[in-house]
């Protein structure tokens, strides 16, 4: 994720939702220097975590594209 950022800057409509985000949720005006670290700081287990809370496979819908055989 911390490659893509400048990507994701790539259009004014993005740079213009990325600083309404960083306003509303009072990140910062230097909040574009910080996501790097802040994103780099997250854990493989703390991601795990938050995937086991907030998801649940018991109510999964699952969609397969492609050619049917």
């Amino acid at each position: 994720m911390i490659g893509s950022i400048p990507r994701a800057l790539e259009t004014n409509a993005a740079i213009a939702n990325f600083l309404q985000t960083a306003e509303f949720f009072d990140l910062g005006l230097d909040y574009d220097m910080r996501l790097p670290d802040l994103l780099g700081a997250v854990t493989l287990d703390e991601v795990t975590e938050a995937a086991r809370r907030a998801l649940d496979p018991d109510r999964a819908t699952v969609v397969i594209a492609g050619p049917y055989e």
